[in-house]
């Protein structure tokens, strides 16, 4: 957020927002990052033609490692290229899960075949006709003559209407809740389950000082005694750092 509203404010924007607590919100979930484990997400540099593709960044990594394995890693700009050209054929489907990857799997099948749409995945040639709702903008004409022809001949052209589904989902799982009967209908297998024997996400998070951890790791060693000194001269000042030399004799 921080280096979108610096780039804004480039660009002669104003915005109200509170830059300290900002910064404040920042530090907070970086420090929960770091507790966690988890990795710290990094600025990417500037590139307005993210803006005319808009793959996600986790597909971008795979298209790198797939077009690596095919020995094809010259062609990553060619295939960036392809999936603006096969968004805007398909009538420009936002770019998010399933969606985006329909878009990228058929830049990669007509950046191989070197043929376009000759060969057609079937969620493509159903979005085409409509499996998955009311498209955005019509497809053109003569790239849906070419995925219905190239697509699996056991899809039918007209998708049957679906059959209401709360009704089912109250049948198949009539001691549930709506909200789980819902989850329930978009996540498959045990994923619910273990959702819920997970409980809840900790949003408490308890931050310890760097003294205090050192102590409590070095309790946990089972050592009989320590000694800790400080080895900077004083006087100190403020904001200084402190040099800790820490030795200790371990239990018998």
């Amino acid at each position: 957020m921080q280096a979108m509203v610096r780039n804004l404010r480039a660009l002669g924007y104003q915005l109200d927002q509170d830059d300290a607590l900002a910064d404040e919100v920042g530090d907070h979930f970086r420090r929960v990052a770091e507790q966690e484990g988890k990795p710290l997400g990094k600025v990417l540099e500037y590139d307005p033609f993210h803006y005319e593709h808009q793959i996600p960044g986790g597909m971008l990594s795979n298209f790198r490692v797939q077009l690596a394995d095919l020995g094809l890693s010259g062609k990553f700009d060619e295939l960036l290229h392809e999936c603006v050209r096969v968004r805007n054929e398909l009538g420009y489907p936002i770019m998010i899960t399933p969606f985006a990857q329909f878009v990228g799997t058929q830049a990669v099948l007509n950046i191989v075949h070197g043929e376009r749409y000759c060969h057609v995945p079937d969620e493509v040639k159903k979005y085409a006709l409509g499996y998955y709702g009311k498209l955005l903008a019509p497809i053109e004409a003569d790239i849906l003559d070419r995925i219905v022809a190239n697509g699996s001949p056991h899809i039918a052209l007209k998708p049957e209407p679906l059959p209401p589904r709360v009704v089912s989902l109250r049948k198949q799982y009539p001691n549930a809740s709506d909200d789980e009967r819902l989850l329930r209908a978009m996540f498959a297998g045990g994923q619910v389950d273990a959702m819920r024997a997970a409980g809840p996400t900790s949003t408490d998070y308890k931050f310890e000082q760097p003294l205090v951890r050192l102590m409590r790791e070095l309790a946990a060693r089972r050592v009989s005694r320590i000694h800790i000194s400080r080895t900077d001269a004083p006087p100190f000042q403020p904001g200084e750092p402190k040099v800790v030399e820490v030795s200790g004799e371990s239990l018998p």
